[in-house]
């Protein structure tokens, strides 16, 4: 199963080129408690109860992910012709030509580079799509937004709010929790560290810091659950947090 944990695990072995490469791609600031049934769709807000909402908006997604706010939409880039595969010498070229590619198949290619060349680049974006955005079975990854991606591309530019957004809201709408293949466990992910991140919790809790994802931990993140499900009996009982300044 796909976790935070499997891309934080594989960014804290990049060595010094790959660190400073992922700073220049704007990726530099880089619980699952039932938010999935609370999150709203339609008024892309995670309603906790009657009243007591929380909004997501595009600061939002950088401040607990760490995503840059560029503004181009993947849509608008040029795309990729399939047989263009100057850049992709190895890695996820090869894997392409497989009906599964797993994420764990994608780390691998990061762990074996010891570069911060394009291809470098290519197998982080896939990482962190497949990590934290994609809802897709866990034993497929997608990489087609690579195909958008080229060598003169600025990722620091590009509008990976609006590309979240989408797959929050699409996954949300077609998840079936009866369905044991429907899953949301990717986006589900912000989804909580959200949650954790905006209301108080004064037993179980974590120093306030950006990207929310570097400063909660499976571990912690599972105590507030059991807490809040076994002692409080009730999700969102403590007071919002204020707004977070740096």
């Amino acid at each position: 199963m796909c976790s935070p944990g499997v891309l934080l695990l594989v960014i804290q072995g990049f060595n010094t080129i790959q660190k400073d490469c992922v700073k220049q791609m704007g990726f530099c600031a880089l619980l699952n408690m039932k938010m999935t049934e609370k999150f709203d769709p339609t008024k892309v807000k995670i309603i906790l109860r009657e009243g007591v909402e929380i909004d997501v908006p595009r600061e939002l997604v950088n401040q607990i992910l760490g995503y840059p706010l560029g503004k181009k939409l993947f849509s608008k880039l040029p795309f990729r012709k399939e047989n263009d595969k100057s850049y992709m010498t190895n890695g996820l070229n090869n894997l392409k030509t497989k009906k599964m590619i797993r994420l764990h198949e994608i780390k691998l290619n990061i762990i074996a580079l010891d570069n911060a060349d394009m291809n470098f680049q290519m197998n982080f974006i896939a990482l962190l799509i497949n990590s934290l955005i994609e809802s897709s079975s866990p034993e497929k990854s997608n990489t087609y937004t690579l195909n958008y991606i080229m060598k003169n591309t600025n990722i620091r530019n590009i509008n990976l709010y609006s590309y979240f957004l989408n797959c929050l809201v699409k996954t949300k709408l077609s998840f079936d929790p009866s369905n044991p293949t429907s899953n949301f466990v990717r986006p589900s992910a912000f989804l909580a560290l959200l949650y954790v991140d905006k209301v108080h919790c004064s037993v179980v809790n974590a120093e306030r810091k950006r990207p929310v994802i570097c400063h909660w931990t499976s571990e912690k993140m599972k105590l507030r659950e059991i807490y809040e499900k076994e002692i409080l009996k009730e999700f969102a009982t403590g007071h919002f947090n204020e707004e977070f300044v740096e």
